[in-house]
């Protein structure tokens, strides 16, 4: 008797150098996305080489790197699937700096602590089509 396929879940990769930030974000997300996690700039590339494109969700700062820095990689990387990857950002700054950084990325940012009913819905946005 043949096993029945297994629909492929989408991707997500989840960059941050906590530890205990990559283990609940892999709790609330595993049922619905092939996490994949990072603890810096390098690991997250590796992982998108190693992998493909996919969705990211990644910490402003970490020791090695920092979200900027994954941006700037991804933005000018030559693959054009990889240039389009959707990224959110997450930070433990204030309110008025969450916006700033926002508006001087370009990308949407959530606070930490999270909401997590609105990082669900910010993770399922960035697989939406954008519409022109």
């Amino acid at each position: 008797m043949e096993r029945p396929i297994e629909k492929l879940k989408p991707k997500l990769l989840v960059v941050d150098d906590d530890h205990m930030i990559l283990r609940l974000t892999g709790s609330i997300f595993s049922d619905q996305y092939d996490v994949h996690m990072a603890g810096d700039v390098d690991e997250a590339k590796a992982v998108i080489t190693k992998h493909g494109p996919m969705p990211v969700l990644s910490d402003f700062r970490y020791p090695v790197g920092g979200l900027p820095a994954l941006l700037k990689w991804i933005r000018e990387h030559e693959n054009e699937h990889v240039r389009k990857i959707p990224i959110t950002g997450m930070t433990g700054e204030d309110k008025k700096k969450l916006a700033e950084l926002a508006q001087q990325h370009g990308i949407p940012t959530i606070g930490k602590p999270f909401d997590v009913v609105e990082l669900i819905d910010l993770v399922a946005q960035m697989y939406r089509p954008k519409t022109q």
